[in-house]
């Protein structure tokens, strides 16, 4: 049986990061990203200031199957970016896992709260924000800006 871990992101995942997110269908990576939906523009997104922030991968075996970002946000808060699991690997918790990880690292680095935004037609995302202890903020055109409290 493979077993799930969490990795630091390094460079040198760029082949599996970029595969990964070929593999996803275009659906989830419209539901991904508003910068673009191609893999090397999302890999960008995940890949920015990789040294002061903290991207991770979840892996199943030596698969990549999940990838999430945590940054600084304001002077106390971190921002939650970059989620995306495999299509197949959907209603698992591995993305609630993922966000376990990444509060529990702002948390010790002395953040108080975590935001993210949410796409408005990604109502599943939304659904693992809201019993992940999310709460919406505010509402953008096409994004809902969403809190946890830490």
């Amino acid at each position: 049986m493979l077993e799930y871990n969490l990795r630091p992101f390094t460079p040198r995942q760029k082949k599996n990061v970029i595969d990964f997110l070929t593999e996803l269908s275009v659906k989830t990576r419209k539901l991904l990203s508003v910068s673009g939906i191609d893999p090397e523009s999302i890999y960008m997104s995940f890949r920015e200031d990789w040294e002061r922030t903290w991207p991770i991968c979840l892996y199943r075996g030596e698969k990549l199957v999940g990838i999430g970002k945590l940054s600084p946000h304001g002077q106390d808060g971190v921002y939650l970016s970059c989620l995306v699991i495999a299509d197949k690997e959907h209603h698992k918790g591995l993305g609630s896992r993922i966000i376990e990880y990444l509060i529990a690292i702002g948390m010790l680095n002395g953040a108080t709260s975590v935001t993210l935004e949410a796409r408005k037609e990604n109502k599943k995302a939304q659904l693992c924000f809201n019993r992940n202890g999310f709460k919406y903020t505010s509402e953008q055109e096409e994004t809902f800006t969403m809190v946890r409290r830490l």
